[in-house]
């Protein structure tokens, strides 16, 4: 019964939709590209000295807000690696 339930849940969890794949998969790389290309546009747009409501334009690091994004980098270390990657890029950008 459990390798019967096994490869029931392996098709849902390897996105495996036979002739659908291909167009999913397709759909939500050009929405990744899309979300990454506009994001830096607004920012670029916006302007880095904007005020972004707290002192200085700086960004404010609440106490549960670096709780969470430190958690999230323990648990996902890609995810951890690239905000790291993001915090060094910010930071040279703003010499």
């Amino acid at each position: 019964m459990i390798p019967r339930l096994v490869a029931i849940g392996v098709h849902p969890h390897e996105a495996d939709f036979r002739p659908a794949s291909l167009w999913l998969n397709t759909a939500f790389a050009i929405s990744l590209v899309w979300l990454s290309v506009t994001g830096v546009l607004s920012w670029r747009i916006g302007g880095r000295n904007r005020n972004s409501g707290s002192a200085n334009g700086a960004t404010r690091w609440t106490p549960p807000l670096l709780l969470a994004s430190s958690i999230s980098s323990i648990l996902l270390p890609i995810f951890g690696a690239s905000v790291t990657l993001v915090a060094g890029a910010d930071q040279l950008i703003r010499l």
